[in-house]
């Protein structure tokens, strides 16, 4: 699952741009910052337009022509790489509406007991506890991504909407949750994004766990909680 996610800088026009930058992000230089992305939110993605690459906002939750209230966007905010071809919602857009969902880390929360004794013995209730997991590099990465167009039938609103890839949790992850969102290899970038490439069983090749010793993570505030908090306090270790 990948149900809230980071990017300390968002302003980019277009793939080229992101990559040359994405190499020296851990830097103290945050540029339009989303602390906290959630669903429903316009989140910045990576798509292959008529004339190049280009970022637009999307929202994030991919509906489809019968979902009647933007609401359902929390039922679809990520799509699991296994059903691809087999759920209506997913169908379309994997063959043909790929898209890299930009980040420099997600969070997930782990069921832990508090420690309630001199000895730190875990006796206490059981307590959901954030983390936050980025790559050990710190580099920005690409979350495999899909995404489509929808007309909110109340209002007549046209938007663009998304959703993340997730895949089972590798080695790293499992302690925490048994999904994770499907990071791409640099070299796969640009396959996952072409339009005209319509091999489903290649492209299922590319939706692997992305290597577990690649990865790190450390507790965060439990304001992240609060789809409202934003603030760099979110990225920061708890001590």
């Amino acid at each position: 699952m990948c149900g809230r996610y980071s990017l300390k800088r968002s302003d980019f026009a277009t793939y080229e741009e992101w990559m040359t930058y994405r190499k020296s992000q851990y830097d103290d230089v945050h540029s339009n910052p989303i602390y906290n992305a959630a669903p429903t939110m316009k989140m910045p993605v990576i798509v292959e337009g008529d004339s190049g690459t280009e970022v637009r906002w999307m929202k994030w939750g991919l509906l489809q022509p019968w979902n009647k209230d933007k609401n359902e966007a929390f039922k679809t905010f990520n799509a699991k790489s296994e059903t691809l071809e087999e759920k209506p919602t997913w169908k379309k857009p994997f063959k043909s509406q790929r898209c890299l969902v930009i980040a420099d880390g997600f969070f997930e929360w782990k069921t832990e007991r508090e420690s309630s004794d001199l000895f730190g013995e875990a006796t206490g209730k059981p307590v959901k506890k954030p983390y936050r997991i980025r790559l050990k590099s710190k580099d920005q990465f690409a979350m495999a991504g899909l995404y489509n167009e929808w007309m909110d039938p109340a209002t007549g609103e046209i938007s663009e909407t998304f959703s993340i890839v997730t895949t089972e949790a590798n080695e790293f992850m499992k302690p925490i949750h048994d999904r994770m969102p499907v990071i791409l290899p640099d070299e796969a970038h640009r396959l996952w994004m072409d339009k005209r490439e319509n091999d489903t069983e290649m492209l299922k090749t590319l939706l692997k766990q992305f290597p577990s010793d690649q990865m790190e993570l450390f507790g965060v505030t439990p304001k992240i909680g609060n789809v409202k908090f934003q603030d760099p306090e979110a990225l920061e270790e708890m001590k």
